[in-house]
């Protein structure tokens, strides 16, 4: 018998969905590639996956510049596994690839595989900007801050839309229903899914009831024949991202 709601049953990362597939994700992928070619056509910048979950998408920008990449890691949990209420830094970027012995400062790319809270990205910019102020006293010359800007395959926030104070731009090519919780393309679900090349998902144990499909849309034009059959009603094409 067929489901309905099929994201009611699918409650472990064992009987999950793919919800966004892999053929799709690769449009999301290209479409995103050129808003950063768009914007960066000198490769001026400085491309910051996030540790872990950004290290996929920050390759493949790496790739479009083609240019390296300066990780940073940032996590929610202390060195005895507890999760803390603000994520620490645990590795901060090379300051000198942001500004150069000339005091000029590049533009800096946060890239994610899923925005959630969007904790991670403002703790972020505050350990960036702390280092530009400690380079400002050791050099005796004032720095600007950078430009700040996230690219990410998907977000769960309400709208999709990032809204961070700081962030000049946010990039997501996919909105996924806050009730579900995605792997994929370096996000896992409890060190499960990292490595898939779709965005798959699972009712959140904190979910008051299972949201109806569908459970993700599409932030940039999609024709509705590029969707596989059995996604389409799981992946809404209706909203085009600005």
């Amino acid at each position: 018998m067929k489901i309905a709601n099929p994201i009611a049953k699918a409650t472990s990362y064992k009987t999950s969905l793919q919800i966004v597939p892999a053929s799709i994700c690769l449009m999301g992928l290209s479409f995103l590639g050129g808003v950063f070619k768009k914007l960066f056509p000198d490769n001026q910048v400085c491309v910051i996956p996030i540790e872990k979950g950004g290290n996929h998408i920050g390759s493949i920008l790496s790739l479009v510049g083609p240019l390296s990449i300066n990780p940073m890691r940032m996590s929610y949990y202390d060195q005895n596994n507890q999760r803390i209420k603000k994520p620490e830094c645990k590795s901060l970027p090379n300051i000198h690839q942001i500004v150069n012995r000339q005091n000029q400062v590049l533009p800096v790319v946060f890239t994610e595989a899923v925005v959630d809270s969007q904790g991670t990205i403002i703790a972020a910019i505050k350990c960036i900007k702390k280092q530009v102020r400690d380079l400002r006293k050791k050099r005796g010359k004032f720095i600007p801050y950078p430009e700040f800007y996230l690219f990410a395959l998907a977000s769960k926030t309400k709208t999709g839309a990032i809204n961070i104070k700081g962030l000049k731009k946010g990039f997501v090519m996919f909105k996924i229903h806050p009730d579900i919780w995605i792997y994929g393309y370096g996000c896992d679900d409890s060190g499960e899914g990292r490595q898939a090349l779709f965005l798959g998902g699972r009712l959140s144990p904190y979910a008051k009831k299972p949201p109806q499909p569908p459970y993700a849309s599409a932030l940039f034009p999609l024709k509705p024949d590029a969707i596989p059959d059995k996604f389409k009603s799981l992946l809404d094409i209706s909203l085009f991202y600005q």
